[in-house]
């Protein structure tokens, strides 16, 4: 099997940026392109935050400039590749199946945890529904803490 995409979900948290240089040394190996995915998720806004900001519109802007920020700190990192980054408001799960399947991803690389908290024993954990719902495979990367708790 010839990968060319590589598709990376980046949630900021300490786990994924645990993997960049796996991800990096992957791509370079295969000669693939990587593909660095952050979804910002739904946003809760009320007239409170008309206070701080005019809009939800200009919360949105805020956290896609962030991103695309700490997104090309990551790309400045790992050199000698092809990285795209896509940036998407939306609920995480869907918008990265959605991704998968347009950008013809060959697998998806992801850690086991990320950004979840009491969610995750009501709902599922977003690595578990990709698991069983991406048309690609999907490699699965256990944090070096957890490794260390067995």
């Amino acid at each position: 099997m010839k990968i060319n995409k590589i598709l990376y979900p980046m949630d900021f948290s300490k786990y994924s940026y645990e993997f960049i240089d796996y991800v990096h040394y992957m791509s370079k190996t295969h000669d693939a392109e990587l593909i660095i995915l952050h979804v910002i998720e739904y946003i809760p806004y009320d007239s409170y935050f008309d206070i701080i900001v005019d809009s939800q519109e200009d919360i949105l802007k805020q956290f896609f400039k962030k991103s695309e920020e700490k997104i090309n700190e990551i790309i400045k990192s790992i050199p000698d590749i092809t990285v795209t980054s896509k940036i998407i408001h939306g609920e995480p799960f869907n918008e990265l199946i959605e991704v998968t399947k347009n950008e013809n991803i060959d697998i998806i690389v992801m850690a086991t945890h990320g950004h979840s908290s009491i969610i995750h024993s009501i709902i599922g954990s977003l690595t578990e529904k990709v698991v069983r719902k991406a048309p690609c495979p999907v490699m699965i990367l256990k944090p070096k803490d957890f490794i260390s708790k067995m």
